[in-house]
């Protein structure tokens, strides 16, 4: 879902001028957190805006505080489990996992979705043969993740997504570094395939291959959980890739797998989230105890 780029001046600006909403506006990073919260906001009393982006939320936030507009900005964690996090205003919430997806893969929405696609039980078959689709898929996921946790720990200049002209986000082709039967060939195929990808797309790594690679291992040594280390949009391309290529179920792109999570999470997993309890109390402080979500607490 893509939202036209606005500044955070032009989003605090236009709340000001709405003087009819006198709820809260809930600012979140892309179109995906749009979707999930607006299931999860009383729509009479939130305005929920895409910011795109983590800057633009914390931007608009800080602002939204300082010219006096009741607002929380919710955003995904990333790498804050691991690098550590900014001083951040008390409004601002953090998703559990390394973001709003993984967060969603980590609970029994994620079979949900999966059972949409096995009506002939191929992925039953594979994973009382070969373990869970979901374990196979992090270990997949993983070894992005700590390229990427390299890339912020030493500003590497590699990138993992682009933008294309109609302002869809392009990620790059993981299979790339995959053999036939969805099994990852060897850290070198992964780091060269993404040293060009970047370059290919205007970004020049500001190391070589080799020292990259080097650098990576040590990296990989760190052993991080996955809930923190995997990218959520990473997950849902290779799970998509996975469960058609390896098992043989229909071809679902990554946005459709993305979307479906957001449909099969319900507030039961949710209200069982560190953001959910965060989120909760702050509002009870703030809103004289009056709940501004949809469904009843349990």
């Amino acid at each position: 879902m893509y939202s036209p780029v606005r500044t955070p001046n032009a989003m605090i600006t236009a709340a000001l001028e709405n003087k009819k909403f006198q709820g809260f506006h809930v600012f979140v990073e892309g179109g995906g957190d749009f979707k999930l919260w607006r299931n999860f906001m009383q729509k009479n009393k939130t305005r929920v805006t895409i910011c795109n982006g983590c800057a633009k939320v914390i931007e608009a936030t800080i602002l939204g505080n300082k010219k006096g507009i009741r607002c929380l900005g919710i955003i995904d964690r990333d790498f804050r489990s691991i690098l550590g996090s900014e001083d951040l205003p008390s409004n601002i919430f953090m998703t559990d996992e390394h973001d709003i997806e993984m967060m969603m893969c980590h609970t029994d929405c994620l079979g949900k979705v999966l059972n949409n696609y096995d009506s002939s039980q191929k992925i039953d078959a594979y994973e009382e043969a070969h373990g869970a689709v979901r374990d196979k898929v992090l270990s997949l996921t993983d070894r992005i993740g700590y390229l990427k946790l390299l890339n912020k720990r030493t500003n590497l200049n590699l990138i993992f997504k682009r933008q294309d002209n109609d302002g869809s986000i392009v990620l790059p082709s993981y299979e790339m570094f995959l053999n036939k039967h969805c099994q990852y060939k060897t850290n070198e195929d992964m780091i060269k395939y993404l040293f060009q990808w970047s370059e290919s797309n205007g970004n020049r790594a500001n190391k070589t291959l080799e020292e990259i690679l080097q650098a990576y291992i040590k990296e990989s040594e760190t052993e991080q959980d996955s809930w923190q280390l995997s990218n959520g949009h990473d997950f849902a391309y290779l799970l998509a890739y996975f469960i058609h290529k390896e098992i043989g179920c229909k071809k679902k792109t990554q946005q459709e797998i993305e979307s479906e999570l957001v449909l099969a999470y319900d507030n039961g997993s949710f209200q069982h989230t560190n953001l959910f309890k965060e989120i909760h109390e702050w509002i009870m402080t703030n809103n004289n105890n009056e709940s501004l979500f949809s469904f009843d607490i349990n």
